[in-house]
């Protein structure tokens, strides 16, 4: 099953993975095309489409192992993205006791529904208000050195 990677195994497998983004990337752009009425569903169409498109091209080349993979990333990326909303909505967010942290169950089931642990709100809990000093953002306008510099 496994065997040791050589310079052709691995440009192929970073081939394959770059594509894929690139292709996730193209589906969140193409999801942003479809118009209003399509929300609910837009999603569930684009994973379909990419993975049957992916079905359809045979990696018998270095361009269509790319058009593969990039079609795959698509259609993969936008099913995760429909189901982590719909188990997201579902499921509700575990929070910690009072006086206690969660516990790795809570984390590991709050990371596999979709559930962002807001990381600010960790810090404040953990450290207090206090010691965030928010004056730090309110400078002074600095005036400019001179108005004539062309920056040649």
């Amino acid at each position: 099953m496994f065997k040791k990677p050589n310079s052709k195994t691995v440009t192929n497998v970073a081939i394959q993975g770059g594509s894929m983004v690139l292709g996730a990337k193209v589906g969140d752009g193409l999801a942003t095309l479809a118009p209003d009425s399509m929300s609910s569903y837009k999603r569930i169409i684009l994973g379909v489409v990419g993975i049957g498109l992916a079905a359809c091209i045979p990696a018998t080349s270095t361009a269509n192992t790319i058009a593969q993979s990039a079609s795959l990333g698509m259609g993969v990326k936008q099913l995760y993205d429909e189901i982590t909303d719909t188990i997201a909505n579902a499921v509700p967010v575990k929070e910690a006791v009072e006086g206690a942290s969660l516990t790795a169950t809570d984390k590991f089931v709050n990371a596999l529904v979709g559930h962002k642990e807001p990381m600010l709100a960790s810090l404040n809990g953990s450290w207090g208000n206090d010691l965030i000093d928010e004056s730090i953002w309110d400078r002074p306008l600095q005036q400019a050195l001179s108005s004539g510099f062309t920056g040649v």
